[in-house]
Formats: structure tokens, C-alpha cells, sequence
């Protein structure tokens, strides 16, 4: 296998793991939109009350 085809299937590994991942992301966002009620994910990842929109 020369060095192109080890990088190309290198490459082609580690985006489709980055799809997989995009994926899941994307999911827990939505489970998080349906119960989060009183608590929202700030960006850097910790969990917070929400004061809610007045």
C-alpha cells in the first residue's frame, strides 16, 4: 500500500467516524431540547438552571 492509499484510508476512516459523531451530536441535542424544562447545556458542556424567556 503506497503512502497515498494509507492516507486516503486514513482519511476516509477518520470522516466517517466525524459523520458518526456529527450524528449522535445532533440527537442528544434534540433529546435535550424535549426535556429540558427548567436546565439548558451551556456551550462549554455544564448544566445550568434556566431563568426562562419573560
Amino acid at each position: 500500500m503506497s503512502n497515498l492509499e494509507a492516507e486516503y484510508t486514513l482519511i476516509t476512516m477518520l470522516a466517517e467516524q466525524r459523520w458518526k459523531l456529527q450524528q449522535q451530536l445532533l440527537e442528544i441535542d434534540e433529546q435535550l431540547q424535549q426535556h429540558s424544562h427548567n436546565f439548558y447545556v451551556s456551550d462549554d458542556g455544564l448544566v445550568e438552571v434556566g431563568l426562562g424567556v419573560f
